[in-house]
């Protein structure tokens, strides 16, 4: 996993505005091996025609490039700009359930990653939500531009719950105080969500 840093033009202040949502787009390009789909995205998001940008471009192998900063507003869904925090994930909201697990695995890791990392430092919850966590595009109607993405076939669930599991661990690494009782209801929470994770991506592969 190869991360970049690449700031664009495309960006403004938040006029002192807390992000409070997390949104998940799709770029609606093709995946290509090493980091020239980043590059190119950040190119884009540069150039002021586009009138566009985001604060993370993640592909297909889990590269992850940063465009915008977090303290900054991102232009990709409109009414909802100051508020949000915008992750591009290289594809296209066409991608079925089970491309997006089994071919894009290493990329909805590192977006998990990232939800938890921003749901840690921004205070975001990691349910889904409109108004205060994680959504898609899509969900936010007309006032978000009146996109489409991520698709129908997006595992929002598969990769909220992976982000679950990614803040525990960021958590607990951080040295906070353990007790026994909340070593063991960090161990039941852990197993109950990887199983919750393996139960949807065995549906979605007909596994089980």
């Amino acid at each position: 996993m190869q991360r970049l840093r690449r700031p664009v033009r495309n960006q403004s202040s938040r006029g002192g505005v807390k992000p409070r949502l997390i949104v998940l787009h799709t770029t609606e390009g093709h995946n290509r091996q090493g980091t020239s789909d980043l590059e190119g995205l950040a190119a884009w998001f540069d150039d002021p025609a586009s009138q566009a940008s985001a604060h993370k471009g993640i592909d297909a192998e889990g590269n992850v490039i940063t465009m915008v900063a977090d303290s900054r507003k991102a232009w990709t869904q409109c009414a909802f700009n100051a508020v949000a925090l915008s992750i591009e994930q290289v594809g296209f909201s066409s991608t079925s359930k089970r491309d997006w697990i089994v071919r894009y695995h290493r990329g909805l890791r590192t977006v998990a990653r990232q939800l938890a990392h921003w749901s840690i430092r921004h205070s975001i919850p990691l349910a889904h939500s409109t108004v205060r966590g994680v959504c898609q595009h899509k969900h936010l109607g007309e006032a978000g531009c009146g996109h489409s993405d991520c698709g129908p076939g997006y595992p929002e669930r598969y990769v909220r719950v992976w982000a679950l599991l990614w803040r525990q661990r960021f958590l607990w690494a951080s040295g906070r105080p353990r007790t026994r009782r909340s070593r063991a209801i960090a161990a039941w929470r852990k197993r109950r969500l990887h199983r919750e994770q393996r139960r949807y991506a065995g549906r979605v592969l007909g596994t089980i």
